[in-house]
């Protein structure tokens, strides 16, 4: 019993079990979101556009009711219409996962090419007219990531002082030498 605990202790702590957990209660929240939305938004448009069919009351009577007995049905329109909701809702699913799709590759496309026009300003390697116009669009959408040409910060060399100016440096000290030496015998 003891190497039981351990080993469901064991499997519990895998990582697997817990990203399976957070998958379930995340898969919850989304399948109560895509519900919503069909039962609420695209099943109301489709019931808008056959003039309100609803599958829900077709059925046929196997025995009739009677004084003892209820009726006995088969509700093929219940059915039909969960055929239809799964459809609804697998197409749904199918359009929001190809949206996110194409989201993701523009979001790499877009991290991609800035690394690679990037790598091509460094070198001051000439762009195409591909990048050109790329980078003409993304600028003006994302100022801040754009890849931009580094500039060479160019540092100035101290430089010898011409005659002139240490002829005038000279002059500076002795006049703020006189200009101090008044200050004292006042």
């Amino acid at each position: 019993m003891k190497g039981f605990f351990k080993d469901f202790k064991t499997f519990i702590a895998k990582g697997n079990v817990v990203d399976l957990a957070v998958a379930v209660i995340i898969g919850n929240a989304f399948n109560q979101i895509v519900t919503s939305l069909v039962s609420n938004v695209i099943t109301p448009l489709i019931s808008l556009a056959t003039g309100n069919v609803d599958f829900t009351n077709l059925h046929v009577v196997l025995r009739p009711a009677s004084d003892t007995m209820t009726a006995l049905t088969l509700d093929y329109g219940i059915f039909l219409q969960k055929i239809i909701d799964f459809l609804i809702i697998g197409l749904t699913v199918f359009l929001m996962v190809k949206i996110y799709g194409k989201v993701r590759n523009s979001i790499d496309f877009n991290a991609n090419l800035t690394k690679i026009v990037q790598a091509k300003l460094d070198k001051d390697e000439p762009l195409n007219d591909f990048e050109q116009k790329w980078l003409k669009r993304f600028t003006k959408r994302n100022p801040d990531l754009a890849p931009k040409k580094k500039t060479e910060e160019v540092k100035e060399e101290a430089q010898e002082p011409t005659k002139t100016e240490a002829l005038l440096s000279e002059i500076l000290v002795e006049l703020k030498k006189q200009n101090e030496s008044n200050d004292i015998k006042k």
